[in-house]
């Protein structure tokens, strides 16, 4: 998973390498130097005493048992001790050296350019389009010889809305196809056939889909576990071309944006579940991404947990009219309050009923054009329910 991570943050190979193979490795090495180097002091010190090797500690210290001399024993007992620990600091040096960071909390302005305005709208007017699916197919190679048709004739468009950004929810249940279709929409995966075209930045100016255009939040919210929150959002960002200076002032400024200031300095592990997708998605955008999947964001939450979930998607995709976020789930009610389009991926069935191989997209519903499109009073709109119980 942190590879797949790599490559969607735009990493080359030798960069995939370093962050997913060596780096990792680096801390662990430095230990078991240090402790090998401890225990071998410690076992030449004591091979000097039973063989009372000539000039060593290991012979001064039998000398002076021998005598009864205890104040030189005991002198050079704590020479050992101040050797050991000045090892073991000169390796957490070494160690700090690899991983420097530091943090100082700073807030910019936001840009007020392509700010988005808020409120419903009536009518979805656009600006062109930012992403086509246009007839995507993939197939497998199974163990007997044969192909499983994963997806067939894969179709969707995403328009740029005017003074709105982009949420589309792609539904479907388990075993629908709807990884490999983020995986291909993602550029992770090729298709069978049918192509994948996305816009750099001008709506319909379109070119093929390129590993690293579309940022992807996975399920688990991988992150780089040996480095810090904040450099998990720094370095990204500067492999990405941007001067570091400016990149770490965009992460400060995001981390104080979304009350993540306190775990500037901690590890991933010490975040909880949101703190972790906050961080997750945050990373994406370091890279100036306007296009984001998101995997699954509700699934193992309870009804608290998926409302600010929500509203932290809401509150990140608002702050510029290009930004255009993919959702994938199987949560209807989810979906609905938080998209402005979902489409529901299934499969044809047969004469008997039986599904036929290669999902497609089934149905598309316009949630703008129904007026259930940016409300954040959706919930308690009374046709909220019937539009969910047409999707199920």
């Amino acid at each position: 998973m942190k590879y797949e991570l790599a490559k969607v943050l735009g990493y080359n190979d030798w960069q995939v390498f370093y962050s997913v193979v060596m780096r990792p490795t680096l801390p662990r090495m430095l230990e078991m130097v240090a402790q090998n180097a401890a225990i071998g002091w410690v076992m030449i010190t004591a091979i000097e005493t039973y063989n009372r090797t000539e000039g060593g500690i290991g012979s001064q210290i039998y000398s002076y048992s021998a005598t009864n001399n205890l104040a030189g024993v005991y002198a050079y007992l704590m020479i050992i001790g101040v050797i050991a620990v000045l090892e073991d600091l000169f390796f957490s040096l070494i160690k700090r050296l690899f991983f420097p960071y530091s943090l100082i909390a700073e807030r910019r302005s936001m840009s007020e350019n392509n700010v988005c305005l808020p409120g419903p709208i009536d009518k979805l007017e656009s600006d062109g389009t930012l992403l086509t699916v246009d007839k995507v197919s993939k197939a497998f190679p199974m163990n007997d010889g044969s192909l499983f048709l994963a997806l067939k004739d894969l179709s969707l468009v995403i328009e740029d809305s005017r003074n709105k950004p982009q949420i589309v929810s792609l539904l479907g249940p388990s075993g629908a196809g709807k990884t490999t279709a983020l995986r291909i929409i993602a550029a992770l995966e090729k298709p069978t056939s049918g192509c994948v075209m996305i816009s750099d930045g001008v709506a319909n100016q379109m070119r093929p889909v390129r590993v690293g255009d579309v940022g992807v939040v996975f399920q688990r919210y991988p992150l780089f576990e040996d480095q810090s929150v904040l450099n998990n959002l720094i370095e990204p960002a500067v492999l990405g071309g941007i001067e570091k200076k400016a990149a770490k002032e965009k992460a400060l400024r995001y981390l104080d944006e979304f009350n993540l200031v306190p775990q500037g300095l901690a590890w991933p592990v010490q975040l909880s579940g949101g703190q972790r997708q906050r961080v997750a998605i945050l990373q994406q955008l370091m890279r100036e991404r306007h296009f984001i999947i998101l995997d699954e964001p509700f699934s193992g939450l309870d009804p608290v947990n998926i409302i600010n979930v929500i509203n932290l998607i809401s509150r990140i995709a608002n702050e510029h009219t290009l930004n255009t976020f993919i959702i994938i789930t199987h949560d209807v009610t989810s979906a609905l309050a938080i998209s402005d389009h979902v489409y529901l991926l299934g499969r044809d069935r047969d004469e008997k009923g039986k599904p036929i191989p290669g999902a497609r997209i089934m149905k598309e519903y316009n949630l703008v054009a129904e007026g259930l499109a940016y409300r954040p009073d959706i919930e308690d709109i009374p046709r909220l329910p019937k539009s969910a119980k047409r999707l199920n």
